[in-house]
């Protein structure tokens, strides 16, 4: 497989959501690192990037979305918490954990039954999603247990020939990962810190019936 070098051009947004729309593997910037986006409801698709990051079954992999109103496709109820939550960090660093659809792939969950997933504020990112109208995957664009690739090159290094496309934004951020949160069964609590300060969403979730 040769790799396509795709820019951040409307044409060149466009050719990756074609590409991925059709079943392929796109390697595209985020606020943080370099993820690795496929149709997240096509279990082809989800294999191939298991397969081109070599990572072992079982663990789950974030999904971006285009808008909040997307999360319904993902999750049976939108509770008031998940709610309130999206209201206010996304888009944003905020990765919501929620119960899956059974339509969701045990690939994508883990086989937990559940899915995390956010809106991401980077404007490729954002704009990848909304164009393929439908969940994306979001795992990090590197070899499993490899550093995250914050450039195109480095992406290109690990993955050339096993992707699809990569689409160059230049340099990410970097940074701290988003800040997980994991709404199950009338409980809200956080499994991961991150971008947002645990202060600020407990805040939010004090006034919200979870």
């Amino acid at each position: 497989m040769t790799t396509e070098q795709l820019g951040t051009s409307d044409t060149d947004l466009e050719r990756a959501a074609l590409i991925v729309r059709a079943g392929g593997v796109v390697a595209y910037p985020t606020e943080t690192y370099y993820g690795l986006g496929a149709l997240a409801m096509s279990q082809d698709a989800v294999a191939a990037v298991a397969q081109a990051k070599g990572q072992p079954d079982g663990k789950p992999i974030a999904l971006i979305i285009g808008q909040a109103g997307d999360l319904d496709i993902l999750t049976p109820e939108i509770t008031p918490a998940m709610k309130a939550l999206a209201e206010n960090f996304w888009p944003g660093p905020l990765t919501l954990v929620v119960p899956a659809i059974p339509d969701v792939s045990p690939a994508i969950t883990g086989g937990t039954g559940t899915v995390g997933v956010r809106v991401s504020s980077h404007p490729i990112a954002g704009k990848l999603a909304r164009l393929i109208e439908g969940p994306l995957t979001a795992t990090s664009a590197n070899l499993h247990d490899m550093v995250p690739a914050s450039t195109a090159l480095v992406v290109a290094e690990q993955l050339d020939g096993a992707i699809s496309a990569i689409v160059d934004g230049g340099q990410t951020a970097g940074g701290p990962p988003s800040t997980v949160v994991a709404i199950e069964c009338g409980v809200a609590r956080t499994i991961r810190p991150g971008a947002v300060p645990k202060k600020e969403i407990d805040s939010i979730l004090r006034s919200q019936s979870v």
